[in-house]
């Protein structure tokens, strides 16, 4: 036997020994998983212990001490923001601690911490400015759920964001249908599609997830300028060059109704909360009201002086909102078709108005370059924001009510909004005089 059999042999016969006598090799048990006892929720403060340590932090906001001032009016933000329920009352009980203080600069820094909630207005801020669209931006929109917003442009530039971070997340390309300037956006309530209305006379259906063109519209004889869905999903309506307003069926496709009766352009159109109206402006300076289910104009709302270019319901339907390029809002009563209000303030055209989901706040756009605030329910001005380089041609409401975007010929689109961390307040002159080594004892 040579030697490479021999050794060969041996190591069979080794291997066969071992697998002989083998033995099971034996997991150990594992351990029982023993879960740790989760620490009870802490109690909340009642509204009695919120106002003890209210009045505490109001002692140290009046103290000499700067930087004791400084840290008692950040303390008192926080417990604002943590109060939950209370929240409420305690705004009201801070309110009149102020009203009853003496001291200028206590009232002055209660003041700052309670504007978020009594004049939220006063708080907004340009927190992000979007750039990407190559000429000016025409049309914006948020989707339902707040998370997107869609904006357009004249060279057919749909851009899809991602509403908190501003990052684009796609661009809608659409080689079937329209290929011309966009002049309005708008979700379907469910947010699963997106409508665009064309130049070329068309709408065009998008999944915004994807950004897959889906369908076209294309029954209107002139370009499409407005869109609105009713709140159900249901019906789709547009305003067009062509003098009409069509009523669709979006889920077929087939334009159920044609509207007939402006003698000019009509350039916007809305439903109100339940359908039950759709209300129309354009180049022959009269709002009208119809009945979407037979077509019959209601009613005709005239007072504007010059081309409507914007319509909009406040949430509960009892206010009517019309912009015009007479630099004028219009607020009416679409029951009685009584003007209420008549706001002024805008020195060139007012194309565009918003309501904020809560109806407390009306928006407006303007080729003066600001975006006013207004409360619909007394027709005041509250605030001016001066943000853009150039006109501004479309403002919308985020879902929510804290965010809203505007947009015009500058390519830029504002998002507006109140900050999560407020700035420190601004101390009265007097104070802001001291010498530092005051403020730092």
């Amino acid at each position: 036997m040579t030697a490479q059999k021999y050794i060969t042999a041996i190591l069979a016969a080794l291997l066969a020994f071992g697998c002989a006598h083998a033995t099971e090799i034996t997991r150990p048990t594992p351990l029982p998983v023993v879960e740790k006892p989760q620490p009870p929720e802490p109690e909340k403060p009642t509204f009695a212990e919120l106002k003890e340590e209210t009045g505490k932090l109001l002692e140290e906001m009046s103290a000499k001490d700067y930087q004791t001032r400084e840290k008692a009016t950040k303390d008192l933000r926080k417990l604002l923001k943590d109060s939950g329920e209370s929240q409420h009352m305690l705004v009201q009980h801070l309110e009149k601690q102020s009203e009853k203080s003496k001291e200028p600069e206590l009232r002055h820094r209660v003041e700052l911490v309670l504007a978020r909630y009594l004049r939220p207005w006063k708080c907004f801020r340009a927190l992000r400015v979007l750039k990407g669209h190559t000429d000016y931006v025409g049309a914006v929109r948020f989707s339902p759920d707040g998370k997107l917003l869609a904006s357009a442009n004249t060279k057919n530039d749909i851009r899809i964001w991602d509403a908190h971070s501003g990052k684009c997340l796609r661009t809608l390309t659409n080689t079937e249908g329209g290929n011309d300037s966009i002049w309005s956006v708008v979700f379907s309530p469910d947010g699963k599609f997106l409508a665009t209305a064309c130049q070329d006379n068309s709408i065009s259906i998008w999944n915004p997830d994807t950004g897959q063109y889906i369908r076209s519209f294309n029954e209107h004889k002139g370009s499409v300028y407005s869109l609105s869905f009713s709140p159900n999903g249901e019906l789709l309506a547009s305003a067009s060059h062509d003098e009409t307003i069509r009523i669709w069926d979006f889920s077929t496709g087939k334009c159920s109704r044609i509207l007939r009766d402006h003698k000019d352009w009509v350039v916007a159109a809305a439903f109100n909360q339940d359908a039950s109206l759709l209300a129309s402006g354009g180049n022959d300076n009269i709002v009208r009201l119809w009945c979407p289910k037979t077509g019959k104009c209601l009613r005709k709302l005239e007072g504007h002086t010059n081309n409507i270019y914007a319509i909009a319901f406040s949430p509960d339907g009892k206010l009517l909102a019309s912009a015009a390029l007479d630099c004028t809002i219009r607020l009416w009563n679409p029951k009685t078709g009584k003007c209420l209000h008549t706001l002024e303030g805008h020195s060139m055209y007012v194309v565009s108005i918003a309501f904020s989901p809560d109806g407390k706040l009306l928006i407006s756009g303007s080729y003066d370059h600001t975006v006013r605030i207004w409360n619909p329910t007394t027709g005041k001005h509250l605030e001016t924001l001066s943000g853009h380089s150039d006109q501004v041609f479309t403002v919308a409401f985020s879902p929510t009510g804290k965010t809203f975007a505007s947009a015009g010929e500058d390519r830029t689109i504002v998002i507006w909004g109140i900050p999560d961390e407020e700035q420190p307040p601004q101390r009265p002159r007097a104070d802001r005089n001291k010498t530092k080594t005051e403020k730092l004892k």
